[in-house]
């Protein structure tokens, strides 16, 4: 509880400071991809696309990897569209600060906010009815071992790993994207998986009734631990791969799904060990001293 405690407060800290942006996926915006040769100065391209646009910008490169040729995306957020003006001034701005770098624009789009918006709405949706469909199957599925507060544990256990997934974006300044939606409902699949073996392990060994509530978590981690660090691991190797390839040939698509992944699947196989079992021990703890309260057991 400690650990995560201060995982959580820090993380909080890191959102009010550095803050929480929406990608224009989300919340409209325009998107020019220029192809380039040579070396461009990306910070200050940036600056100049701020300045001539009065509006916030940001740019990106990205390579192909069989062309090897350089893309430089500029992302530019609010609501409004870009004329061909607009289009015509960030060019000339562009290639004045880029001097001798050949850039021609391949392709621009914009995002309306109503659909901008209408992604957010409904990767929310999604995000909630999966919550609620692992709520209700392991309800049902561990009816045994009090399935309600199980799945309510469980879906505990999964925001906390949503939790550490947001404070990466924040940390790492990467805009909310469908990339987080991916990374999410990824995760809550990934853990509650985890999370299944071990109230399965439980309710089997619950089958030995001079275990207490402690006893029986105890030794359903023991048994179940090995097998939760291996598979994690495993993940963990093949997603860190990913995350070094795409950073190195400049795919920034996949180093912004990547990278939060890998702490999500961390912060995954932690929560299935230490904090869902434990939440559920501590929840059927209380209510049992509650019952004991209320039939006069205990003063």
């Amino acid at each position: 509880y400690i650990i995560s405690g201060v995982l959580l407060v820090g993380g909080i800290i890191i959102c009010i400071f550095k803050g929480v942006t929406l990608d224009t996926s989300f919340v409209g915006g325009a998107m020019l991809k220029y192809s380039y040769t040579g070396e461009a100065d990306i910070a200050k391209s940036e600056q100049a696309a701020t300045d001539v646009l009065n509006r916030p910008a940001s740019i990106q490169v990205t390579t192909d990897l069989i062309t090897h040729e350089k893309k430089m995306v500029v992302t530019l957020a609010g609501n409004e569209g870009l004329s061909p003006e607009d289009q015509a001034k960030l060019y000339d701005e562009l290639t004045k600060i880029n001097e001798g770098v050949n850039i021609e624009l391949s392709e621009s789009y914009i995002v309306e906010p109503y659909i901008g918006k209408q992604a957010l709405v409904n990767s929310a949706k999604a995000i909630i009815l999966a919550s609620v469909f692992i709520v209700v199957y392991v309800a049902i599925r561990f009816s045994t071992i009090s399935g309600i507060s199980a799945g309510i544990m469980a879906l505990f256990a999964l925001i906390h790993d949503n939790a550490i997934v947001l404070f990466v974006f924040a940390l790492f300044g990467i805009p909310l994207n469908d990339a987080f939606v991916a990374v999410t409902l990824t995760i809550i699949g990934y853990s509650i998986n985890d999370t299944i073996v071990i109230y399965d392990r439980i309710r089997e060994n619950q089958k030995n009734e001079q275990l207490s509530l402690t006893e029986l978590l105890n030794s359903s981690v023991t048994q179940t631990i090995g097998r939760s660090i291996n598979t994690s691991v495993a993940t963990v190797m093949c997603i860190l791969l990913v995350f070094v390839f795409s950073y190195i040939y400049g795919i920034q698509s996949i180093v912004v799904f990547s990278l939060p992944m890998l702490f999500g699947l961390i912060s995954g196989c932690y929560s299935t060990i230490c904090i869902a079992g434990t939440l559920w021990v501590s929840w059927r703890k209380f209510i049992t001293k509650r019952k004991e309260v209320k039939q006069g057991k205990i003063a």
